[in-house]
């Protein structure tokens, strides 16, 4: 009966001659998991903030903070250190992605009455896109309408965006547009409510749908906003 081959110096000597036996090597340990390296706490509220900003975008805010651990390779308490709570999390992902966009500049440049009013929409447009043109931003902007009262810190971003609204339909009304009447405020609101879908359904298209413009944004844009105009010159 040949000898087992013991891990002895001799028997690692005969490695490599002719007719010897090969020794077989013992399975490794399993590594330990290496631990979070130590970063500046603003560095690594930062490095959070970035991945559960690309985390909710991807996952919607259902997801939970432990996945969301397992991604950046640290823990949960390492995550509510810098967020109390996953509330906290999303508000600030909310603030990065709708509040830090924000220009006021929208508002005023929509209403500088030295300019057509059709131009300052197109030009409104346009900007605004510039802005939110992001995956993030509009998938972001979905799972929140799909969460609907479950999400409050939302509402910053919906007075917003309705402000913008507003200005748009009091512009049409200062314009000529649309009548200064009482009676025809909702049907002139769904309007401008369907103009401003139409121009976010660019972004649904191309970072959702995975539907790529045929024609130039600002193109599109311009568009969009004459068939609005057209619908009041035929009346």
């Amino acid at each position: 009966m040949p000898e087992v081959t013991t891990k002895s110096k001799s028997s690692q000597d005969s490695m490599g001659k002719p007719g010897a036996s090969p020794m077989v090597a013992e399975p490794a340990e399993p590594a330990e998991p290496r631990a979070a390296r130590r970063l500046d706490p603003d560095v690594r509220r930062e490095q959070i903030l970035d991945e559960a900003t690309r985390f909710f975008a991807e996952r919607g805010f259902e997801a939970q903070v432990a996945e969301l651990a397992g991604r950046l390779g640290i823990s949960e308490a390492l995550i509510f250190r810098y967020f109390r709570t996953k509330q906290a999390l999303i508000e600030a992902v909310y603030d990065r992605v709708f509040i830090g966009r924000w220009s006021e500049s929208w508002i005023v440049d929509l209403a500088e009455r030295a300019v057509p009013v059709r131009e300052r929409i197109v030009n409104f447009f346009i900007a605004y896109l510039d802005a939110v043109d992001d995956p993030q931003w509009i998938r972001i902007a979905m799972y929140a309408a799909l969460a609907g009262e479950r999400m409050p810190v939302a509402f910053g971003a919906r007075e917003r965006v309705e402000r913008l609204q507003m200005m748009i339909l009091a512009e049409l009304r200062a314009a000529g547009v649309l009548a200064d009447d009482h009676e025809q405020e909702s049907l002139q609101w769904e309007l401008v409510l369907h103009l401003y879908a139409s121009v976010l359904y660019l972004l649904l298209r191309k970072h959702v749908l995975n539907r790529r413009f045929t024609q130039d944004r600002s193109v599109m844009v311009r568009r969009l906003v004459a068939n609005f105009f057209a619908e009041f010159e035929r009346a």
